[in-house]
């Protein structure tokens, strides 16, 4: 996957964009400022976004809570079923396990029918691009025109993916057997393209 930042992205003029719409909400940001911490809800192991406290949407809590003048306290988790799980489990509700709510969800598509579907949140602030990009053995696929030109070949995609989820139905589901979807993310499927696997 080919992650683009949104030009000059820089995560405290992103944290000041996002002010404004904090700030609208007084009783939130009453909240956060008693309780002296902005609290982040990121996803886990999605590098480069968040991986072991690191990345992106890390450097940009960081910018959101300073902006504030609270400290950061990020809650990492694994992502749910579909977003609208992870909207009500991290903004809005909570999840039943008892962690949760976040004041702020980091990484949500900025997209109408979403926004349209959950009424209780505020998405705003698109700040990257994602494309799906594909990597590839040139003596093994000298042609990339089309997906065909992978056909009967070995396809590596990380498993709970949208470069997984698009080649599982991509053509009617006619390279579902070919993929191998044991790997965590794109680097280790990178690596088993290296390998010659």
């Amino acid at each position: 996957v080919d992650v683009r930042l949104n030009e000059g992205f820089d995560p405290a003029t992103l944290a000041a964009t996002a002010w404004p719409a904090l700030a609208q909400d007084k009783p939130a940001l009453q909240r956060i400022r008693e309780r002296g911490a902005l609290i982040v809800g990121v996803y886990n192991e999605m590098p480069p976004f968040h991986a072991g406290g690191q990345g992106i949407d890390v450097a940009l809590a960081g910018a959101l809570a300073q902006a504030l003048g609270v400290k950061l306290s990020l809650l990492p988790f694994n992502a749910g079923e579909d977003m609208n799980d992870d909207l009500r489990n991290l903004v809005w509700r909570g999840h039943y396990l008892g962690f949760g709510p976040a004041d702020v969800l980091l990484h949500v598509p900025v997209d109408r029918p979403l926004m349209a579907a959950n009424p209780r949140v505020s998405i705003f602030g698109p700040y990257y691009r994602e494309r799906v990009m594909i990597a590839r053995h040139l003596a093994a696929a000298p042609r990339m025109d089309s997906l065909d030109d992978l056909a009967g070949k070995p396809i590596a995609v990380p498993g709970q993916s949208l470069a997984g989820w698009l080649l599982i139905g991509a053509d009617s589901g006619k390279y579902r057997e070919q993929l191998r979807t044991k790997f965590k993310d794109g680097t280790e499927a990178a690596a088993a393209l290296w390998r010659g696997e």
